[in-house]
C-alpha cells in the first residue's frame, strides 16, 4: 500500500509482464465542441497485457506565434476504454497530447486532426518535453507501420530547422535517413533521398554560422547525394567553391564530405589513400576504410567483401567500418550479389571468426538496404536450417536482421 493504493495489482502488471501498450484518443465533436473523448489501451500481439495508466491530457493551441497548452487534465485510465466526461463540452484544441508531461510509459497516437496541425506547426511548440513526445509519437507510428515514411519525412522537414534541443536534432536526423532509405515505398524512395538531400542542404546554409546545426544538416546532407544537384554542391564543399558561411572544413568534415563523394562515385580509391596519408590517425584509418568498401563499383564491393572476409591483418574496428561500408550504395543494385555472398559465408564466419569480428560482419554486411521479400524469404529460410537451430546466439543475430528487415517491409507497405 502506497499513497492509499494497494500496489499488488499494479505490481503484477507493471513489473511481472513484458510489452508496452499504445494509447489513442477516441474523439467526436461537432460545430468545434467535444461530444465525447475517449482513451483507448491496445497491447501488442503476444503480449496482450493492459496495464493502469496515470496520465495527463495536454490541450495545445497556438497563442500569438507559439503552440502552448491551454489546458490539461490528469487521470487515472485503466481496461481497454477509458471515457474522459471532464473534457465534453470543451472547444476542440488544435492538438491534443496524450500523456502530456510524459507521467506514464506508453506509445501514444496523435489523432488524425493533431496529427495534420503538428506536420505544419511542431516547431511552434515552445515546451521541449512536449515537442519531444510528439516527436516521439510520430517516430513510433512510423515505424510501426501505421504512418507513412512521406509523411514523417514532411514533419521532420517541416520543422527541424526550428528544433533547438541538440540531442533531439541529433535523433531526428538519423530517424530520417532510415525513415527515407528504408521505410519509403519503392515509388517515393528516391524521389525523397533527391528532397531530403536537397533540403538540408539549404537548411545547412541558412543555419547560424558555426552552429550545430549547421554542422549536423551537412554531415547528414552527405548520405544523400544521390543526384547531381546535391553531389555538386557536397564537392563544392569540398573543394572550397561553395561556401556554407562560419562551416568549419576540419578534418572530421572532411571525411565526412569525401564520404558523400565517394558514394556518387567523385572520389577514388587512389583519392582516399592520399586524404588518409595527410591524416595517418585511427580516426583516419578507419574513415579511410569506411571509404574504400563504399566504392560504388561491383569490382569494389567483390573485392571489400574478399578483404573483409580473408585478411587477418584487419582490427575489429577495421572489421566494423569497413563491412558498414559495404552496404552503403545509392544503386542498391550493387548489393544483389552480396546476398548470396552473405548466405555462403555465415557459418563459416561464425565458426571460425571471434564472436565480435563475427557479430560485426553479420549485423553490418546484411545487405537490409535492398529491403525487399526476396531478402526477407532468403533469410527466413536460412534460419530454419538445423546447424543454424544449434547455434542460438547466431540465430539471434540473423533473427533480429529479420525483425528490422520486416519491419521496413510493413512500413513500405503504408507509403503509397
Amino acid at each position: 500500500m502506497t499513497s492509499g493504493r494497494d500496489l499488488n495489482t499494479w505490481s503484477k502488471l507493471w513489473l511481472e509482464t513484458a510489452g508496452v501498450n499504445t494509447l489513442r484518443s477516441k474523439i467526436e465533436s461537432l460545430d468545434g465542441k467535444i461530444t465525447s473523448f475517449a482513451v483507448e489501451q491496445t497491447a501488442a500481439a503476444g503480449y496482450p497485457t493492459i496495464r493502469p495508466h496515470r496520465m495527463a491530457i495536454g490541450f495545445y493551441n497556438l497563442v500569438g506565434s507559439e503552440l502552448v497548452c491551454t489546458h490539461s487534465v490528469e487521470l487515472d485510465i485503466d481496461g481497454a476504454l477509458t471515457e474522459v466526461p471532464e473534457l465534453v463540452g470543451l472547444d476542440r484544441p488544435s492538438l491534443i497530447l496524450l500523456n502530456d508531461g510524459d507521467l506514464t510509459y506508453a506509445k501514444i497516437r496523435l489523432d488524425q486532426e493533431s496529427w495534420n496541425f503538428a506536420l505544419e506547426n511542431l516547431s511552434k511548440l515552445s515546451d521541449p518535453l512536449a515537442r519531444a513526445q510528439v516527436w516521439g509519437s510520430a517516430w513510433d507510428a512510423t515505424r510501426d507501420g501505421e504512418a507513412s515514411a512521406s509523411d514523417f519525412i514532411k514533419l521532420v522537414l517541416s520543422n527541424l530547422a526550428g528544433e533547438t534541443q541538440g540531442t533531439m536534432l541529433l535523433t531526428l536526423l538519423r530517424q530520417l535517413l532510415t525513415t527515407t532509405k528504408l521505410y519509403t515505398s519503392d515509388a517515393n524512395r528516391h524521389k525523397a533521398i533527391a528532397h531530403v538531400g536537397a533540403s538540408l542542404l539549404e537548411m545547412a546554409k541558412a543555419a547560424a554560422p558555426g552552429s550545430d546545426n549547421q554542422l549536423l544538416f551537412t554531415r547528414f546532407a552527405t548520405f544523400y547525394a544521390e543526384t547531381e544537384e546535391s553531389a555538386d554542391i557536397i564537392e563544392g564543399l569540398f573543394k572550397g567553391t561553395v561556401k556554407f558561411d562560419g562551416l568549419k572544413l576540419d578534418q572530421d568534415m572532411r571525411w565526412d564530405l569525401i564520404n558523400g563523394l565517394v558514394m556518387s562515385g567523385r572520389f577514388t580509391s587512389a583519392q582516399i589513400d592520399a586524404e588518409l596519408a595527410n591524416d595517418n590517425t585511427a580516426n583516419g584509418a578507419k574513415q579511410a576504410i569506411l571509404a574504400q568498401k563504399s566504392i560504388p563499383t561491383a569490382e569494389a564491393k567483390k573485392a571489400g567483401w574478399n578483404d573483409i572476409l580473408t585478411n587477418t591483418e584487419l582490427s575489429n574496428t577495421d572489421i566494423s567500418f569497413g563491412s558498414l561500408g559495404l552496404v552503403r550504395a545509392h544503386d542498391t543494385s550493387l548489393l544483389e550479389p552480396l546476398v548470396d555472398w552473405y548466405f555462403d559465408a555465415v557459418l563459416d564466419v561464425w565458426n571460425s571468426r571471434t564472436f565480435k569480428i563475427a557479430e560485426y560482419i553479420l549485423e553490418n554486411a546484411y545487405p537490409i538496404y535492398l529491403a525487399n521479400e526476396a531478402l526477407a524469404q532468403k533469410t527466413r529460410q536460412f534460419l530454419e536450417l538445423d546447424e543454424v537451430k544449434q547455434k542460438p546466439a547466431l540465430a539471434r543475430i540473423i533473427r533480429e536482421n529479420l525483425d528490422a528487415l520486416e519491419r521496413a517491409l510493413r512500413a513500405q507497405s503504408k507509403d503509397n
